[in-house]
Parts: C-alpha cells; structure tokens; sequence
C-alpha cells in the first residue's frame, strides 16, 4: 500500500514557522552576523585562496551551534510544526534507504515528543533548538 504523500513542510518552512526565517535566511543572517566577524577576529581574514576562505568559512559554521531563539508561540503550535516537518522528512527520506536520518533525525524527534508529553517547555525548546542547528548543519 502507497503511503499518501504529506503536506511539503521541510527545512525552509520548518525553521520559518518556528523562527520567522528560512533556513536559507538563517544561514545568510549567520554568516554576515557571526561567520565573517569571527573569521576576521582571528585573522583568517588575511589574504587566501577564495577556496581556502569557503573551507575555513564552512569549517566554522559547522562547528557551531547556534541555538537560535524561537519565536513567542505556544508549545502546542511549535509542536504542530514539527510534527508536519517530521511526517515530511520521513516521507521523503524512508529510514530503510536513509540510515543516517534516523540516527541524526530520530533522536532529536525522540526528545521533542517527550519533552512535548512531558509539558518540559525548557527540554522542548532546546530540543527544537537543536533541530533546527541539525536543519542548518544539513
């Protein structure tokens, strides 16, 4: 039996539902807000190749986390996004062709739902937080 194709709610539509900006502004935002000013502050501002800038540049972004702030919502409507992101991702990446989303997707869904049924709004936001560190990371 064919599984019914969900709603499109991935990265994009994810991280503006949760914090008012595509992942793609996110990263832009990131970059001009955090990537450059650090690069410049430890001197990987000099002159370099423009291939050695982008691997520095990709180097530092990806060894952040950013915990980015969610927007001022109900928990009950952050969850409503997720579980749309979720059923979506999973749609489109079955674990049984994709291992590597279940290990890096699935335990951060594990910890959003059981921060979500335990009411721990502090667990649910960093979880959520992380999720959309993993989105930017992607």
């Amino acid at each position: 039996m064919e599984t019914k194709k969900p709603e499109v709610f991935y990265h994009s539509e994810f991280c503006k539902a949760v914090c008012g900006y595509t992942d793609s502004e996110l990263r832009d935002i990131l970059n001009k807000n955090i990537i450059k000013p650090h690069m410049n502050s430890i001197g990987l501002d000099m002159p370099r190749t423009s291939a050695d800038k982008v691997v520095d540049s990709w180097i530092t972004f990806m060894s952040i986390d950013f915990r980015l702030p969610l927007l001022n919502m109900p928990m009950k409507k952050i969850y409503e996004a997720f579980r749309k992101f979720k059923l979506y991702e999973e749609y489109i990446h079955p674990r049984k062709h994709f291992v590597s989303h279940k290990k890096v997707y699935d335990t951060i869904y594990e910890k959003i739902e059981l921060a979500y049924m335990e009411r721990d709004v502090n667990s649910f936001k960093e979880g959520t937080q992380e999720l959309v560190d993993i989105i930017l990371h992607d």
